[in-house]
């Protein structure tokens, strides 16, 4: 599996219930993506308008519909999938951080959550 690929599927076992062993396997695998993200994105991101697009943390919206929806976990992932820079790495950790500190207080937490 690739870097992406670990991620996606860490964070859908993270989501259910979080520990610290799937952390360190999402940070490991967004260093290691890092390192070597797809030439597309690459050469996307020497563009400041597309990495403040996606370092932005406003509400990420596709669709009408979603104005009121909270920022997600998976948005989240898919910025930094998009954007692999410090920023959206910082983000997309300090997020699953507050995550997991949510599902201890409340194990049935629903993601999205507010930020």
């Amino acid at each position: 599996m690739n870097a992406i690929e670990i991620i996606y599927f860490t964070l859908a076992k993270y989501k259910l219930a979080p520990s610290n062993q799937h952390y360190l396997v999402i940070v490991d695998a967004m260093q290691k993506y890092q390192a070597n993200p797809p030439d597309i994105f690459i050469n996307d991101m020497k563009d400041a308008n597309y990495i403040s697009k996606y370092e932005n943390l406003t509400i990420y919206k596709q669709f009408d519909f979603e104005k009121d929806r909270s920022i997600s976990l998976d948005d989240l992932f898919h910025k930094f999938r998009m954007c692999p820079n410090g920023i959206t790495s910082e983000n997309f950790k300090q997020a699953l951080t507050e995550y997991e500190n949510e599902f201890i207080k409340n194990p049935n937490i629903i993601d999205p959550f507010d930020i």
